[in-house]
């Protein structure tokens, strides 16, 4: 039976104060990228916890699933009032993870994280000799509970217990629990800037504007968030609440053909015009128009779009044959009209051929 939650996100009634959350969702998939690119899963934002990310099979059953719960903060965490919260409330995610009524394999497991960019202090809260703690921060920025000292697990669990926080059954779910540091400056500007730097380091020149990949991956986070639960149930079936691995590629493919795109545009721009016949005042149009046609090639519905890069896609024996990129845009426009019909008036047909003729000709 689905649970009501009214802390699980109710879509926009939730959404102010969030993007330490989606920065950090984005952390975490540059950090582990090498791992992540060859693997079938989706991540969730506010959807049972800040966000998930979940791992599928080849039978599409969820083999694992890693939730987060991220806090920014300006000062330190300690042994108090609020850390002991986000304890109570990422083992009852624990609980509600095992309880979702998603299709699970046999092998399936989770793992909770609560995530700051501050430090965090733990201690047995006992005077030497007998006093024991550890330190969460840049240098030891990954600790699991179960590495803790037992005198501070033990302090953990008994603050849990003396608070009322927490059943046994979210006690156990310890066992799964880890605290995280993430190297994230304190201002959204700032964070955005580290997660540019990150994704550099990843991709370098395979793609080629970096801020803009970042910028478009963040809103691919927004409308997942923004969609509201309904009878704000938290359900992992619910595929509106999530942003696949095969959107994020397909997401990175069409922010690096866009920017070749505008890189031969910027470029040859006379030539192109000359060669397609595109007047100087429709110049900012046909730029318009190649842009959206990128995304247009992937709607299933724009049927005239995806006709003009089905027929780009049979002529690449021919566009192999080139050594212009201003001869190859102009032969297969005047082949397009010579052999082929469609309702786009000749701007957006032209920006179409253009826009195609960028995503083919790099294809293997």
């Amino acid at each position: 039976m689905a649970k009501t939650n009214k802390a699980v996100n109710a879509g926009v009634h939730g959404a102010s104060g969030l993007e330490f959350q989606k920065h950090c969702a984005l952390y975490v998939l540059f950090d582990r990228y090498s791992a992540l690119k060859e693997k079938n899963y989706f991540i969730c934002l506010e959807h049972h916890e800040d966000f998930i990310f979940c791992y599928k099979d080849d039978k599409d059953l969820v083999i694992s699933i890693d939730a987060f719960q991220a806090k920014k903060a300006s000062t330190p965490w300690g042994m108090e009032a609020e850390l002991f919260e986000l304890i109570h409330k990422i083992t009852s995610v624990g609980l509600d993870l095992i309880s979702d009524e998603i299709p699970k394999s046999e092998q399936y497991n989770h793992s909770l994280a609560f995530v700051t960019n501050n430090s965090i202090s733990l201690t047995n809260g006992k005077k030497k000799p007998d006093a024991k703690s550890a330190t969460i921060n840049e240098s030891n920025n990954h600790v699991v509970f179960s590495s803790l000292d037992v005198s501070i697990r033990d302090k953990i669990i008994e603050e849990l217990r003396t608070r009322q926080l927490s059943l046994q059954t979210q006690i156990d779910e310890l066992q799964n629990f880890s605290l995280m540091h993430f190297d994230l400056p304190k201002t959204t500007a700032s964070q955005k800037d580290t997660l540019v730097g990150l994704f550099d380091r990843i991709f370098g020149s395979k793609i080629i504007n970096h801020r803009a990949a970042v910028e478009t991956l963040l809103a691919l986070f927004r409308d997942a968030e923004n969609f509201i639960n309904q009878g704000n149930i938290a359900k992992l079936m619910d595929e509106k609440k999530r942003v696949s691995s095969a959107t994020i590629n397909l997401a990175l493919q069409i922010i690096n053909s866009q920017q070749k795109a505008f890189d031969l545009w910027r470029s040859k721009e006379d030539e192109i015009s000359e060669a397609i016949v595109i007047s100087v005042m429709d110049r900012e149009n046909f730029k318009l128009q190649f842009n959206n046609s990128f995304d247009l090639f992937k709607d299933l519905k724009q049927t005239e779009h995806r006709n003009i890069y089905s027929f780009v896609l049979s002529m690449k024996a021919e566009i192999a044959t080139h050594v212009s990129h201003v001869k190859c845009v102009e032969a297969l426009y005047e082949s397009f009209k010579k052999s082929k019909t469609s309702k786009l008036n000749p701007l957006d047909i032209k920006a179409a051929i253009f826009a195609a003729y960028i995503e083919v000709k790099d294809q293997p």
